[in-house]
């Protein structure tokens, strides 16, 4: 550190020996001049207009940062705190503070902000290309009926991903959450729906989800040369399936498994059209002993 004293014209009048060991500057080259006329920068910019706004209203200061070249033609960051002088009669006589070198420190802070750049425009054009490998709302409508998405992953990317196909004139829905939020997550799921694809191009016929799960299963498991379920993969499967066999695409159900090789039991989600529909949801849930969720055609596109 360093110290010096300005007259009531905000000239300096002193500084001590470190700041000339520093710059290579010589007394000749500081004494005598304002600070604004050493400064590297464009003194005009409103962070100096409101330095100068303290120093004519006489107040302290702290920690102002400003540039200044040095004797090579360097440049140093310097930070500098101050106190207002007034003599025995009350009147102004200037300043007496003390300086810093902080160009390590502004140095790292650059560095830091250009990699927090590049790092978050990596991750926006990593989303663009996540969302480009999402079913949009026509595709999802030719399988569902009217259909809206809200995918919102909490940060760019995510790790909460869906996916659509046709499988032999057998439609699935897959659900999945990876392991991880962000960036982590993000690599799963593209993992994840390459294999689905792979399997989807594939598959001679339509398979059970049971069957499809276990695929993945042990895809994702090859892929990543692990033989145990880490890192994870919450999948929620449905395919569309028309019952009874007799009432065409009247009632179409959607079997779920839920968390692979954890439970294989079915939920059905029944989209009904009339209380004939219902009525098949009813013999699902109540009969057949399958856990079942009734949807009014109409609700769909709530």
């Amino acid at each position: 550190d360093w110290f010096f004293e300005m007259d009531d014209q905000y000239h300096l009048t002193y500084i001590s020996d470190f700041f000339y060991q520093l710059t290579g500057l010589k007394e000749t080259d500081v004494v005598g001049k304002s600070r604004a006329a050493l400064a590297a920068a464009d003194t005009t910019l409103p962070h100096w207009q409101r330095h100068q706004d303290d120093l004519e209203a006489h107040r302290e200061f702290k920690n102002f940062e400003y540039q200044i070249r040095g004797r090579s033609g360097e440049l140093f960051d310097v930070s500098i705190s101050g106190v207002p002088l007034f003599n025995d009669a009350g009147d102004f006589s200037g300043y007496r503070g003390v300086g810093s070198d902080i160009s390590e420190i502004k140095e790292k802070e650059r560095q830091l902000a250009e990699a927090n750049r590049n790092f978050g425009d990596s991750v926006t054009y990593a989303s663009s290309i996540q969302r480009g490998l999402l079913a949009n709302s026509d595709i999802l409508t030719s399988h569902l009926g009217t259909a809206r998405i809200v995918w919102q992953p909490k940060d760019l990317v995510g790790g909460d991903f869906y996916w659509v196909k046709t499988i032999a004139n057998v439609q699935y829905l897959v659900f999945y959450d990876c392991t991880g939020h962000g960036v982590p997550g993000a690599f799963m799921t593209l993992i994840v729906t390459s294999v689905l694809e792979k399997i989807a191009v594939a598959a001679p016929s339509a398979l059970p989800a049971k069957h499809m799960l276990q695929q993945v299963h042990d895809e994702v498991c090859r892929s990543l040369g692990i033989e145990r379920d880490s890192p994870g993969t919450d999948v929620f499967l449905s395919q569309r399936v028309p019952y009874p066999p007799n009432r065409g695409d009247k009632i179409t159900t959607w079997r779920i498994i839920e968390k692979l090789a954890k439970e294989h039991e079915p939920t059905v989600i029944a989209f009904a059209h009339d209380d004939a529909d219902r009525e098949a949801a009813r013999v699902l849930r109540e009969e057949k002993g399958i856990r079942t969720i009734t949807v009014d055609h109409d609700e769909r596109a709530k």
